[in-house]
């Protein structure tokens, strides 16, 4: 099952407003991951942008990170959505899923590369789970 959320509800600009400052294999997973919903199999592309996480690691040829003012908004609008977690409103049917699902971007977006595998990791394990 996918997640409840997707980013557009989420994040207050199109995908490639973030992805044209990102390195390629990090643009190709986090355009990846956003346009899950619209996947024809979003198992297969989950675990393409994971594979394209760990080449990004692995080979660190053309890593980029966002600019401040972008992270600082992919970040503000993430944790406008885990702290409004399970609260009345809006976010109050999302799953921990959508927390990890949402909080990828930000992770890609500023690679946090001590992290970003685990957590793309643990979000592959949840759409499974379902």
């Amino acid at each position: 099952m996918l997640p409840i959320l997707h980013p557009d509800d989420v994040f207050p600009r199109p995908c490639v407003d973030y992805t044209s400052h990102l390195g390629s294999r990090q643009a190709q997973a986090f355009s990846l991951l956003w346009n899950l919903h619209a996947a024809d199999d979003p198992m297969m592309d989950a675990d393409h942008a994971a594979f394209y996480i760990h080449q990004a690691n692995v080979v660190n040829d053309d890593l980029l990170i966002a600019p401040l003012h972008l992270r600082q908004e992919l970040f503000d609008a993430t944790t406008h959505v885990v702290t409004n977690y399970r609260r009345p409103g809006p976010f109050a049917r999302i799953t921990s899923q959508d927390i990890t699902y949402i909080e990828l971007f930000p992770i890609i977006a500023g690679w946090q590369h001590e992290i970003i595998e685990q957590n793309m990791a643990a979000f592959i394990d949840s759409l499974y789970e379902r």
